[in-house]
């Protein structure tokens, strides 16, 4: 006896799933994601603002100008899941929207708590494999593994 919704769930699977890969290339924490080839499906004549490491540096790490970089809306999560407060505690955190930020891509707005303190940190989640290894001023970051 043939089992014919099991059947037409499998061939419904093996089509799709080429779809499902492309799909999640797209995503933001796919190893393979490129940013860049993200927006030129939209605009294909749109190139990154040219940036220069300088006049990022003037500026302090996780403000607007300077956001923290990272790999995804994980590598945003990992991040934040690392700081610590002056008092070698972890801070409260949420995401408060985003806007438009220097590297031509979103970065999103995280107000983070301290205690009674609530600081404004932006992040741009558009830069495949980078991590961030320095602490935003007034923070500490917590080795890897320490969790």
């Amino acid at each position: 006896m043939t089992n014919i919704p099991g059947a037409l769930l499998s061939v419904a699977m093996f089509l799709t799933a080429p779809q499902v890969l492309a799909v999640d290339k797209s995503h933001p924490d796919s190893p393979e994601f490129d940013p860049v080839a993200r927006m030129k499906r939209f605009d294909p004549s749109w190139e990154p603002p040219d940036v220069s490491a300088e006049d990022v540096a003037k500026h302090p790490l996780g403000s607007w100008e300077n956001p923290v970089r990272t790999h995804g809306p994980t590598g945003q999560k990992r991040y934040l899941a690392k700081l610590t407060c002056p008092n070698g505690e972890r801070p409260g955190y949420r995401r408060v929207g985003s806007r438009d930020g220097i590297y031509g891509f979103h970065v999103d707005g995280f107000e983070v708590l301290c205690g009674k303190r609530i600081s404004l940190i932006y992040m741009d989640l558009y830069h495949p494999n980078y991590i961030e290894n320095s602490p935003v001023p007034g923070f500490g970051l917590a080795p890897a593994g320490s969790d």
